[in-house]
């Protein structure tokens, strides 16, 4: 990743923070965890993706450990983020077999008790997740 993106992504996660981690009654969730509870069934506990069987499409889920080989070398974060919330339609991703995972990750907020800072949760975990994938590629 670029050194000046990755500062910038450190200095926006640790500015949303206090506002993330401020109900200190529930459990943080780790990008690794999210990614276990979240992902790993269709792209596998090593992301290097499979052939989804278990759920009803017919793709295979991408091998996201080569995110950045796939991209000359380069982590497109803006663009997984938009990948990953899913509440925007990406013309070039095509049809969506992914869970918008922007507005699943809005009612985990929700059933857990959140109230104002929803939205930053939602985020938050969604740059977690981003920086766990991120830290795994090859």
């Amino acid at each position: 990743m670029n050194p000046i993106i990755r500062i910038l992504f450190i200095l926006i996660f640790i500015t949303a923070s206090p506002l993330i981690f401020s109900n200190q009654d529930d459990p943080v969730v780790t990008g690794s965890e999210t990614f276990k509870l979240k992902c790993a069934s269709c792209h596998g506990e090593d992301a290097k993706g499979k052939k989804a069987k278990d759920i009803d499409i017919s793709l295979n889920a991408p091998d996201l450990t080569m995110i950045s080989k796939r991209n000359n070398g380069q982590f497109p974060v803006s663009r997984i983020y938009a990948i990953i919330d899913g509440r925007e339609v990406l013309q070039e991703h095509g049809t969506r077999s992914m869970p918008t995972w922007g507005d699943l990750f809005l009612t985990d907020t929700i059933w857990e008790g959140c109230s104002q800072v929803d939205e930053q949760i939602v985020r938050g975990r969604i740059m977690e997740l981003i920086l766990y994938l991120d830290s795994i590629q090859l």
